[in-house]
């Protein structure tokens, strides 16, 4: 189950549930891997040719087990990345929509499950990241799959 909760507009919500659905778009070059401010994320931007500032950004939260490296393909600027077909899918459509991706792993690294304490710990990573890239004041959309759907409710 797949979760796009309001952030400024539902019309972008809807694109990206949309989107998502046809699972249609082709993945990037692959995420980038930073740990910011203590918070495992992997980050991309929307291809420059199509779109040259993201629309918004599109947080993306893992369900159980898994972590931010589901949402990217192993490639050279993630290497322990894993990507899992249908997170590569989402993330591929919300770029192609013009949306930057960035996923973040929950704090509890052992169980990979998300606790409401972890929101505090991802504002300071999306804030570093926003800061480090030139991307504050843009829109957010929270995406959540699984458990990481009941976090963004």
């Amino acid at each position: 189950m797949v979760i796009c909760a309001r952030a400024r507009r539902w019309s972008a919500v809807l694109a990206c549930v949309a989107a998502s659905a046809t699972m249609s778009a082709v993945p990037g070059p692959g995420g980038v891997h930073e740990v910011l401010e203590g918070v495992e994320m992997v980050w991309e931007a929307p291809t420059p040719t199509t779109h040259r500032r993201p629309r918004g950004l599109a947080v993306l939260l893992h369900r159980g087990g898994r972590s931010a490296l589901s949402w990217s393909p192993r490639g050279p600027r993630c290497e322990k990345c894993t990507g899992m077909p249908e997170e590569i899918g989402l993330a591929a459509a919300a770029r192609a929509a013009g949306y930057a991706t960035v996923a973040v792993s929950c704090h509890d690294g052992a169980a990979r499950r998300w606790e409401p304490e972890d929101g505090g710990y991802i504002i300071h990573g999306l804030v570093a990241l926003a800061s480090a890239r030139n991307w504050q004041g843009l829109p957010l959309i929270a995406v959540g799959v699984g458990c990481g759907a009941g976090f963004v409710l």
